[in-house]
């Protein structure tokens, strides 16, 4: 064999080789780049579950709408206003609004908890501005701390009304959702289930709740 054609198939060779490895570095990113895209999906896929949990949790619930007792538990009004034997009831349950009665264990005084999911922070906070404005007659403050701000008011029985009537009601907004808690007391002998001091740290514990 001549040294031509030695040298020829030797360079041919070496060619092969080059393009050998080429395609193998090749494959060997295009393998890399299709195990980067598949972590970036995943941890996509992490974040979009993640808060998918988050907003569920945020409307006490495993993501299926609002759940009231899930906000504020029997026990907690039970623990906080210091009365044995509440009893909550579903009233309303649902995507966007859930509401619940608490008696006490004569089923005559109740607490009632309304939770709305709006379409935006500003409408919520706009419902709860109707609530204040609701104390037309009565007394109301302002709770620039509760959630992202809310108001305390009493309510008194108009001229007429039974003796010693009167609505307590804490009313606040937190994101789109706003959320209100009424009690009535509906005789001086009969005092409402909680006072509006305990009321407003229960709408803090349904606050937590919606964050």
């Amino acid at each position: 064999m001549s040294v031509h054609l030695c040298l020829f198939l030797s360079l041919a060779l070496v060619g092969c080789e080059t393009l050998s490895d080429s395609a193998r570095r090749g494959a060997q990113r295009g393998a890399e780049r299709a195990t980067e895209r598949t972590a970036e999906q995943a941890a996509d896929a992490a974040v979009r579950q993640a808060a998918d949990a988050a907003s569920g949790a945020v409307r006490g619930t495993g993501g299926a709408g609002l759940d009231c007792a899930t906000l504020l538990p029997d026990a907690e009004v039970a623990r906080v206003c210091r009365v044995r034997g509440v009893q909550g009831d579903a009233v309303a349950e649902g995507p966007d609004e859930c509401s619940r009665g608490y008696l006490n264990a004569d089923g005559d005084v109740g607490l009632v908890l309304t939770v709305h999911a709006t379409r935006s922070a500003v409408e919520a906070q706009t419902m709860v501005q109707i609530e204040g404005a609701a104390a037309t007659g009565g007394t109301s403050r302002t709770l620039a701390d509760l959630g992202d701000g809310g108001v305390a008011r009493t309510l008194a029985a108009p001229t007429g009304g039974p003796l010693g009537y009167a609505e307590h009601a804490v009313a606040f907004s937190a994101g789109a959702s706003m959320a209100s808690l009424k009690a009535t007391q509906i005789h001086e002998a009969r005092p409402a289930l909680c006072t509006l001091d305990q009321m407003e740290s229960l709408a803090r514990t349904v606050a937590a709740g919606l964050r």
